[in-house]
């Protein structure tokens, strides 16, 4: 479908979105991070904040993640009634299948022998943004990549983990370990053949 204009699909934003791309740039940052969920009558995007997203049956497709207005429609129980509004049921929000992306979690060294701990779902363009001095903690220490791991989604689980490497960064003990699991990981590379 071509790639038309129409409102983003987050609750109550006016920002500018297409069919391809149903959500402006900050709702789509806050859907990545998992901050957003769909749902799965309306297809418009919810936070937990003043939506609260409940699992409902839906014979011949099981349970969907709906929000609580077409939750209170689809289930009509005396509880799911309180929250109906009498605008709803709302139109359903065409638009093209959105996926996550795979996040980094990566370790540069630094000239002063120190490790740097951070996260991305694009590698190329961070390692690239350190090179160019965009960050001040790796500006003029000639950062370089030594280490990452690859995510699909889960925002959390990353965040713990770049948490805890930090947290290892920070002393003798734990830059060890990390040295360790830098060799660990660059055994593998050396069986990569460069030249197929």
């Amino acid at each position: 479908m071509a790639d038309n204009k129409q409102p983003c699909a987050a609750w109550n934003c006016e920002a500018t979105a297409s069919y391809d791309k149903p959500l402006c740039y900050p709702h789509w940052l806050e859907w990545d991070a998992r901050g957003l969920r769909e749902c799965a009558q309306c297809h418009g995007f919810f936070n937990d904040h003043g939506f609260v997203l409940a699992d409902v049956w839906n014979p011949g497709k099981g349970m969907e993640l709906m929000c609580n207005t077409c939750g209170a429609y689809a289930t009509n129980t005396p509880a799911a009634t309180a929250y109906k509004n009498d605008n709803l049921p709302r139109s359903p929000i065409a638009h093209a299948d959105i996926t996550l992306t795979d996040r980094y979690v990566y370790i540069l060294t630094l000239e002063d022998a120190s490790l740097y701990v951070g996260q991305t779902t694009n590698l190329y363009i961070r390692m690239q943004e350190h090179s160019d001095g965009a960050t001040e903690a790796t500006r003029g220490k000639f950062p370089r990549l030594v280490y990452y791991e690859t995510y699909l989604g889960g925002q959390f689980e990353v965040n713990d983990r770049e948490q805890e490497l930090t947290l290892r960064a920070s002393d003798g003990v734990g830059q060890g370990r990390i040295r360790v699991m830098v060799e660990k990981f660059r055994e593998n590379l050396r069986l990569l053949d460069l030249q197929a």
